[in-house]
């Protein structure tokens, strides 16, 4: 993609490097190929490059972006919960968390690990547990914050589920990493980095 031609080369390969001296002139014919589109079809093939040689930071952030979008999800039906039928907010938050943990699994699955090849059914489970995991240590915070930290008044509740999520995070990314999106079927051979071509 584009005109970095070595760039490319050097990212998806292990070349051996020596430098050859060449002078560039100014143009006297002709005109010159770079355009807009070239300059963000280099953006785009920097994104991708990036993403070959470091997919576990680019899949993080991916996996980032879905908890965020989740996590609007599952804060407006919690508050939705609470305010308007006056549910328990620790039982709010499993109600919240039904909503936005399918949400999640949607975006992820065509996101975030599109190599995963179990099929919808299987992974989705996989997922559930994974996430039913994460939900666990968040109702465990989030009652440590409200019963002794006097996280309970006003919208206080509503912080403490967000640390509780944070706090999450690591547990669920892995898991859905390792388990529910896996490359391969569980408990079959060990499986190869997802492909880049």
């Amino acid at each position: 993609i584009g005109w970095k031609l070595a760039l490319e080369i050097l990212t998806r390969t292990q070349a051996r490097v020596i430098e050859v001296p060449i002078i560039f002139t100014d143009r006297i014919y002709g005109e010159t190929k770079l355009t807009n589109q070239v300059l963000i079809d280099y953006l785009v093939q920097l994104w991708r490059l990036y993403d070959y040689r470091h997919p576990g930071t680019w899949q993080l952030l991916k996996f980032l972006i879905v908890g965020f979008t989740g996590l609007l999800v599952d804060t407006a039906t919690l508050i939705f919960l609470v305010e308007l039928f006056g549910v328990d907010p620790r039982t709010g938050a499993v109600f919240a968390f039904l909503t936005a943990v399918t949400t999640n699994y949607l975006l992820n699955r065509l996101w975030t690990f599109p190599y995963a090849t179990e099929p919808d059914t299987g992974s989705y489970l996989r997922f559930l547990v994974v996430c039913l995991a994460g939900l666990s240590v968040r109702l465990i915070v989030m009652h440590i914050l409200m019963e002794y930290m006097g996280m309970t008044g006003g919208l206080l509740y509503v912080g403490a589920s967000m640390i509780g999520i944070v706090v999450a995070t690591g547990v669920n990314f892995l898991g859905s990493k390792w388990f529910a999106f896996s490359k391969k079927p569980v408990g079959a051979s060990a499986t190869s980095e997802p492909s880049h071509k």
